[in-house]
C-alpha cells in the first residue's frame, strides 16, 4: 500500500472548491491514477483508495492523505512542494494484537431508524392515507458518534477508552440530495486482532470512503 501526505495550493481555486465539496475531490483524485479506468464498477474498491483532507485555515494550510495500492501522480494536482510517498506494507505486517497507538479517523457515522409517515401514492404498496413504516439515516454528532465508533470498533480489530478521543464535527453538506456530515476522531487505540485491524487500515472503515471518510491512520503511542 502506498501512503502519501500532500500539500494541496491553498492559492487554487479549485482546491478550495475540493474543500467545500466532498464529491468533487473525489471526481479529481482519479487524475493521480491516469491508468486507472475510474468508470469501471468498483473501481477505487479495486485500488483501495482511500483518502481525507485536513484543513489548517490560520495557516492556510491544505493537506491531503490518500492510501492506495497504485503509485499516484501528484503532479496531476496543483499543489506545493514535494508530496511525502512511502510503501506503509511492513508497518502494516508488524502491528501486533495489544499494540497501542495513536489514530485518527475521519467517518460518516449514520444510523437507521424507523419512522412512521402516510401513504402518498397509489404505487406503494399500502393505499392512499394508510400509515407505513420507512427507515431514514441520520448521522450521528458529539457523543453520538463516540458510540457509533464504539459498537463497531472490535469488528476492526481495536477497541478505545471514550474517554481519550477528541471529536471534532466536520463536514456538514448533501451529495446527492443525501445529508453527509463527517466526524473526526483523535485518540489512543488498543488492537485486539492484528488481522482485522490490518484490513481496516487497507480498505476503510465506515460508509462513504468515496467522499473522504474511512482512512485509519496511526502512529506510536506517546507514553503518558
Amino acid at each position: 500500500m502506498i501512503f502519501s501526505r500532500v500539500r494541496l495550493d491553498p492559492a487554487s481555486r479549485e482546491v478550495w472548491h475540493w474543500v467545500r465539496h466532498a464529491s468533487a475531490l473525489h471526481g479529481a483524485l482519479w487524475r493521480a491514477f491516469p491508468g486507472v479506468h475510474h468508470d469501471s464498477p468498483n473501481a477505487r474498491a479495486r485500488i483501495r483508495l482511500l483518502h481525507r483532507v485536513e484543513v489548517n485555515r490560520s495557516a492556510q494550510e491544505i493537506v491531503l492523505y490518500a492510501q492506495a495500492e497504485p503509485v499516484p501522480r501528484w503532479d496531476t494536482l496543483p499543489v506545493l512542494g514535494t508530496p511525502q510517498i512511502r510503501n506503509v506494507d511492513a508497518i502494516h505486517e508488524n502491528i501486533r494484537a495489544g499494540d497501542e497507538l495513536a489514530f485518527r479517523l475521519c467517518v460518516h457515522p449514520r444510523v437507521h431508524r424507523q419512522q412512521w409517515r402516510t401513504a402518498v401514492s397509489p404505487t406503494e404498496r399500502e393505499p392512499v392515507g394508510a400509515p407505513v413504516v420507512c427507515a431514514r439515516a441520520y448521522a450521528c454528532r458529539g457523543v453520538g458518534a463516540i458510540a457509533w465508533l464504539k459498537s463497531r470498533c472490535e469488528r476492526f480489530g481495536f477497541t478505545f477508552d471514550p474517554e481519550s478521543v477528541v471529536t471534532i464535527d466536520e463536514r456538514h453538506e448533501k451529495i446527492k440530495g443525501e445529508p453527509h456530515a463527517t466526524t473526526r476522531f483523535d485518540g489512543r487505540l488498543r488492537v485486539l486482532d492484528a488481522e482485522a485491524f490490518r484490513a481496516a487500515l487497507q480498505n476503510g472503515v465506515g460508509p462513504r470512503k468515496a467522499y473522504g471518510c474511512g482512512l485509519l491512520t496511526v502512529a506510536a503511542a506517546r507514553t503518558p
